[in-house]
């Protein structure tokens, strides 16, 4: 079985987190007074928040990790029932050493539910001494107001383009890899600050064919759709969106690309359109309506 780079490669202390280092210093301080708050991550996915629990967790349990850290991913488990369960059972349990807590980390948070997030906020509360929370989320907003209240909140920025292709070069390189430089910095520019997105890309570059970047990243594809558009041709750009397969939300950056890099004299509508194409995916449109309504807009 192929080893995952992602998790090969994911840091396991905070010397080894690229990135953030505001937040990766404030927090290594917290943890190492001893004193550590109930703690909330908020940000776009692979910045580094679950990674950040995990070095929490490293840095305080060297031995029996499993009866002091325990980790939920909210969205398959969402319910009142988990928290209820399977959370509290393990918050009101000793660990044995009445000087040290446990550590629970609900990763995806804004997926559980508002009665889910009730329970919860009180098991935070009555067990505080015993248990400390690490949540994340991609939305902070979907985290009820009495929760965030309870934690230090740290708001987790994109990566930056030097750390992201550096660490991608690292990771070519103690893979035997030929990756190009200016393939890896595609990637990067690709994954819109997601660094496992960005991993994953490379892997699937190591194991499988070298291709142009032209075919990985469909930049033919977008240069066509974009000058048909401004030439009035609206079935054909339809036609090439519903046949991309990569993420809808990542089709959208590939459009802005393209009309950026080519420097095109493109409307402030365009933009205004692109912009609530952006908003629609994000709310749950259908890509294939919203594909149709973007392209009847400009």
């Amino acid at each position: 079985m192929t080893e995952i780079l992602f998790e090969k490669y994911r840091p396991q202390t905070f010397n080894e987190i690229i990135s953030n280092n505001e937040i990766n210093a404030e927090i290594e301080a917290t943890v190492n007074s001893g004193s550590i708050p109930h703690l909330l991550f908020y940000g776009r996915a692979g910045i580094g928040k679950t990674t950040m629990a995990h070095v929490i967790k490293n840095r305080l349990f060297e031995l029996n990790v499993l009866s002091k850290f325990l980790e939920i991913n909210a969205s398959d488990e969402r319910g009142i029932d988990t928290i209820r369960d399977k959370v509290k059972t393990f918050a009101r349990t000793g660990n044995g050493n009445k000087d040290q807590f446990k550590i629970c980390f609900l990763d995806e948070a804004d997926a559980i539910t508002n009665d889910g997030q009730n329970a919860l906020r009180r098991i935070m509360e009555k067990y505080q001494k015993n248990c400390r929370f690490i949540l994340s989320c991609n939305r902070i907003s979907e985290i009820i107001e009495p929760i965030q209240s309870r934690c230090t909140i740290y708001g987790f920025k994109p990566i930056n383009k030097i750390d992201g292709i550096n660490q991608l070069q690292m990771i070519n390189n103690k893979e035997n890899g030929n990756i190009e430089e200016d393939y890896l910095e595609a990637i990067f520019n690709k994954s819109n600050g997601d660094m496992r997105k960005c991993i994953n890309t490379l892997q699937s570059s190591l194991n499988g064919s070298h291709r142009k970047l032209s075919e990985v990243f469909n930049i033919d594809t977008y240069d066509r759709i974009i000058e048909a558009i401004m030439f009035g041709n609206l079935r054909q750009p339809l036609i090439d969106l519903n046949e991309l397969t990569e993420d809808p939300r990542d089709i959208v950056l590939g459009l802005y690309e393209s009309v950026f890099k080519k420097d095109l004299d493109c409307s402030k509508e365009f933009y205004i359109a692109l912009g609530e194409l952006d908003r629609a995916l994000i709310s749950g449109g259908i890509p294939k309506i919203q594909f149709a309504w973007f392209v009847n807009k400009v």
